[in-house]
C-alpha cells in the first residue's frame, strides 16, 4: 500500500502479533507481554488500570494538539 513502517503504529501482546509488530517503528506491546513480544516492540505501555493503550493515545493527542514552532 506504500505504507513506510514509520507511518502507523501498532499495538499487540502475544505472539501472534510478532508479524506486526517487528516492522514497525512505532510498535507498542503490555508490560504484560511475553519477553520476546517486548523485543521486538519500540515501546512497552503501562498494563489497562494504569492507562494502557488508551493512555498511549491520549499522550499522543495532546501532543498534537501542543503548538508547534
Amino acid at each position: 500500500y506504500g505504507i513506510g513502517p514509520d507511518e502507523y503504529m501498532v499495538f499487540g501482546d502475544a505472539m501472534n502479533d510478532l508479524s506486526m509488530l517487528a516492522p514497525a517503528r512505532n510498535s507498542w506491546c503490555s508490560v504484560r507481554s511475553v519477553e520476546e513480544v517486548k523485543e521486538a516492540c519500540a515501546y512497552v505501555f503501562d498494563p489497562p488500570e494504569e492507562g494502557g493503550v488508551l493512555g498511549i493515545l491520549q499522550e499522543l493527542a495532546a501532543e498534537l494538539r501542543e503548538p508547534h514552532d
